[in-house]
């Protein structure tokens, strides 16, 4: 005597199609939607507010130290995205910057915007870094 055994309810492909075919559009509307949502997270490359992957790097900027020249520092980090002086001092940006403004609680003090650099200098002396931010 054969014995028959139960199949689970729903485990047939819809009528018309084969099982091979339901499990190819099964697929198909899983790996749509994760697409759509892997796609959706990557930032932009050409973002500028990024600035270049050389500058995101973290280790790059744990090796800036104070009263660094321009030259020093353009060799760690590269090119800044944008440089902006203002009152005897020049900020380089590595971001797409907030303008640079004073701090209004110490007005001697300048707000430093993340991933910019503040540089001065002191007589005829070359500019040196002062301050920094990180992105």
């Amino acid at each position: 005597m054969t014995e028959r055994i139960p199949v689970p309810q729903g485990s047939h492909p819809p009528a018309g199609t084969s099982r091979r075919e339901g499990l190819t559009r099964r697929h198909l509307f899983l790996f749509l939607p994760l697409t759509f949502l892997v796609a959706g997270c990557r930032r932009s490359s050409n973002d500028g507010s990024l600035g270049t992957q050389t500058n995101l790097d973290r280790t790059a900027w744990s090796k800036l130290k104070k009263g660094m020249t321009e030259e020093q520092v353009r060799t760690i980090l590269g090119e800044p995205v944008k440089v902006e002086t203002q009152e005897g001092v020049t900020a380089w940006h590595y971001h797409e910057p907030q303008p640079l403004e004073k701090n209004p609680v110490n007005p001697s003090k300048w707000v430093v915007p993340r991933g910019s650099l503040l540089f001065t200098a002191k007589g005829n002396a070359p500019l040196k870094l002062t301050e920094w931010r990180e992105p």
